[in-house]
């Protein structure tokens, strides 16, 4: 199915995923473990996507998110995120 993201999704919508091949990028707008923007927006990361700077959820935060959605597809990338935080940590 097509991304149909326009300025009424936007209006009425909190958190969107928009699909390209086979990759998705998700737009979340409030996250069940972390709350809205305010709430991460001091511990985001800024990282360079395709020439632009953009402020990314920090691996911690996306963390705590996976963990409470609680999903399978979400679940099954933890022991990869929490590797690479303890990398990082080190």
């Amino acid at each position: 199915m097509p991304n149909f993201f326009d300025e009424r999704s936007l209006q009425f919508g909190t958190n969107f995923t928009l699909e390209a091949e086979d990759e998705s990028l998700d737009l979340l707008g409030e996250m069940s473990a972390t709350g809205g923007y305010e709430a991460i927006v001091g511990r985001a990361i800024e990282m360079d996507v395709a020439g632009h700077m953009l402020k990314v959820l920090a691996l911690e935060d996306l963390i705590r998110t996976k963990r409470a959605a609680g999903r399978p597809k979400d679940l099954a990338v933890l022991p990869v995120l929490e590797a690479t935080l303890q990398m990082l940590q080190e």
